[in-house]
C-alpha cells in the first residue's frame, strides 16, 4: 500500500509539472499573440503617418502649374526640379549682376 501511495504521489507530481509546463507554454503563446497584435497596430499607425506626411508634403510642393502626387518618387523628383530651378535662377542672377558691374 505504501508503494502504491508513493507511486501515486510521483504520478501527481509528474502531472503537476506537466500542467505547469503547459500553462507556461500557453502564457508564452498568448504573450506572443499580444506582441504580434501590438506590432501590427504599430505598423498600421506608422503606415498611416507616412501616408499623411507624403500627402502633406506633396500639397506643400505643388503649385498652380504642377500637382505632385503623394508618392516618394514624385516628391523626390519635384524637390530635385525645384532645387535645379533655384540654382539656375541663382546663376542667372549672379551672371546679370556681373554684367551690370562690368559697365
Amino acid at each position: 500500500m505504501e508503494s502504491q501511495l508513493e507511486e501515486m504521489k510521483d504520478r501527481l507530481d509528474s502531472s503537476q509539472r506537466a500542467w505547469s509546463a503547459m500553462r507556461r507554454e500557453l502564457e508564452q503563446q498568448k504573450s506572443q499573440r499580444v506582441t504580434e497584435a501590438e506590432t501590427e497596430r504599430l505598423l498600421t499607425a506608422v503606415e498611416l503617418q507616412s501616408k499623411s506626411f507624403k500627402e502633406c508634403l506633396a500639397r506643400m510642393i505643388s503649385d498652380g502649374c504642377v500637382t505632385v502626387e503623394p508618392f516618394e518618387e514624385t516628391i523626390t523628383q519635384r524637390i530635385h526640379d525645384v532645387i535645379v530651378s533655384l540654382q539656375q535662377k541663382s546663376t542667372v542672377s549672379i551672371s546679370s549682376r556681373l554684367s551690370i558691374e562690368e559697365f
